[in-house]
């Protein structure tokens, strides 16, 4: 094992929280999966594809939304040089980016300047390859605050598989304490580590409608129940929020609100992915820098930290229902199959869900 990925690892003696190893596993400069490691995102030599890299119509529905936010907001959401500033975070391989750009068209592109955040330099080279002339109406940054500094304080921002790349604190419930507990990593040296078990901080335990026990009158809270908490995106998103002045936020991913998250999920929902792959329990902590890990969103956490925090919740929805409401629908002729996957209710149309917030 080079030293590069053996710093991802918890040292002999040393622990880490399971979102200090995902931190380190996913965007360590030297060594991340998302920093160094990743190929690209689509196609069959990449780890996992997103719904833009299946199919181009997901980026139509993203662009008709865009139109909509401008016609509802109007001069509200107008920011810096008279323009809309469009910010997506975490770009993938670029395809949402170029159909965006591609269905806005050349009076869409006129009136808008397109952000990207990326802290991926191998992204980064990806976007713009597939972007290829496109790039020259991209400007890229490294933070969504230097992307809203840019824009003025006014931003159209939007991201599709994105929170679920966010290191994430992982709790088990302890029946015997009758209480929470973290879950941490613990090296016993030569690369071997362990799971072991500690007290949740006072400052976590009431920070995440996992923790309140009413929620979970709709199912049984049982010893061994594990669940992901993304204390990271609360903290990401209330930092940069205090500057903006309008904003409109869309969020795409897979999830679900809490507690239907949970059933059936005893082992909660933290994964890996690699080569297509999905690798669960123990193998989530194996090829460390090599492979993607994520957790499902608790879109219930999600709603209640943007109101908290000033956000407006505008509308929830399956990705069927935002599909059909901003989709390009085409009465002559079938659906390709990976557009009737996207909106499949037994699938992809319902395991991912979408969510708008509105600071106007």
């Amino acid at each position: 094992m080079n030293e590069s990925r053996a710093n991802l690892l918890p040292g002999e003696g040393e622990r880490l929280t399971v979102c200090q190893f995902m931190e380190r596993a996913l965007y360590d400069p030297a060594a991340g999966y998302y920093t160094r490691n990743i190929r690209s995102v689509g196609g069959s030599s990449a780890d996992f594809a997103t719904s833009a890299s299946l199919d181009p119509g997901f980026s139509d529905a993203l662009a008709n939304w865009i139109e909509h936010e401008i016609s509802t907001a109007g001069d509200l959401l107008c920011g810096a040089g008279g323009n809309w500033h469009l910010i997506e975070l975490g770009g993938g391989a670029g395809h949402l980016a170029s159909g965006i750009q591609r269905a806005l068209g050349w009076s869409g592109r006129r009136r808008t300047q397109y952000h990207i955040v990326e802290v991926s330099p191998v992204l980064r080279e990806a976007q713009s390859s597939t972007l290829g002339r496109k790039a020259r109406k991209i400007t890229w940054h490294r933070s969504i605050e230097q992307a809203l500094s840019a824009a003025g304080g006014r931003a159209i921002i939007f991201s599709n598989e994105f929170v679920d790349a966010f290191p994430a604190t992982v709790v088990q419930w302890d029946a015997g304490s009758d209480a929470w507990q973290e879950v941490y990593l613990e090296g016993r040296g030569r690369g071997r580590m362990a799971e072991v078990l500690l007290p949740l901080s006072a400052e976590c335990a009431n920070a995440s409608v996992v923790f309140d026990r009413a929620r979970w009158n709709s199912l049984p809270l049982v010893d061994g129940q594990r669940c992901e908490v993304s204390f990271s995106w609360r903290s990401w998103l209330t930092n940069w929020l205090l500057q903006v002045d309008a904003v409109s936020l869309l969020t795409i991913d897979y999830g679900d609100t809490f507690p239907e998250l949970y059933r059936s999920r005893r082992n909660g929902t933290l994964r890996a992915y690699r080569q297509h792959q999905r690798r669960e329990g123990v193998e989530v902590y194996a090829d460390a820098g090599f492979q993607d890990l994520t957790v499902d969103v608790n879109f219930t956490d999600l709603q209640h930290w943007g109101e908290t925090a000033g956000l407006e919740t505008a509308t929830f929805e399956t990705q069927r229902e935002f599909l059909d409401r901003f989709g390009n629908v085409s009465t002559d002729r079938e659906p390709t199959p990976a557009a009737a996957f996207l909106r499949d209710p037994s699938g992809a149309g319902e395991a991912f869900r979408v969510l708008c917030q509105r600071k106007h």
